[in-house]
This record gives C-alpha cells, sequence and structure tokens, in this order.
C-alpha cells in the first residue's frame, strides 16, 4: 500500500514561487510510488513564524491521521528554527508520522 504524503512548500516572499520545490517533491513522490494526499504552500510568509496558514492547515489534518508522511524541500522551508523543527518532529514521532526532507538526511522515528 502506497504511504498517503502531505508536501509542504513554503517561500518567504510574494516574488518567489515553490513552483521548483513542488516539482522535485512531486517527483520524489512518483518515483517511489507515493500517494499525494495535499501539497500545502505557504508563500510570502517568513519561516521563522510557528503559525502559517498552510501550515497551520497541515498539521490540523495531520492530527486526524489524513497522511503518514510529510515530504518538504528542506528543513529550513519548513521551520527555521531549531526549536520549532525538533517539537514539530516530536509531535510527528507521536503521531507516527514520517518526516522527509528531500535535500537532507531523512528523519524517522525521531532518530537522524
Amino acid at each position: 500500500m502506497s504511504k498517503r504524503t502531505a508536501i509542504y512548500c513554503r517561500v518567504s516572499t510574494k516574488e518567489q514561487t515553490t513552483e521548483n520545490q513542488k516539482r522535485d517533491l512531486i517527483r520524489y513522490c512518483e518515483q517511489r510510488e507515493l500517494a499525494i494526499v495535499e501539497v500545502f504552500e505557504d508563500q510570502g510568509v517568513s519561516g521563522s513564524k510557528q503559525n502559517r496558514p498552510a501550515l497551520d492547515a497541515m498539521m490540523a489534518k495531520a492530527r486526524l491521521g489524513a497522511f503518514d508522511t510529510v515530504l518538504v524541500w528542506k528543513f529550513d522551508r519548513y521551520a527555521r528554527s531549531t526549536t520549532h523543527l525538533i517539537t514539530s518532529l516530536a509531535e510527528f514521532q507521536k503521531l507516527n508520522i514520517d518526516f522527509i526532507s528531500l535535500n537532507e538526511k531523512n528523519i524517522r522515528d525521531g532518530t537522524l
């Protein structure tokens, strides 16, 4: 059975686009036969903010069990604060959700 996957993309200015991130992440899912549940995109939102519209929506759906995996392009697209990243990873672990960064080492079961 294919893992249900949520993609999260973020750029910090309105002049930037998430298209490159999204393209790479969709390709990753296609190559591994991961089922994309939804693509969440925050555009023009600083990564230093823990509350972002698309991130908040994704976390709400994570808590409802809507997917098994979160896929991001890089850690800093998800969080700019180590504390925010670690807190989120702990919550994903409790929810039994894998967190994958395309450009960094994958994190599973709370270990690097």
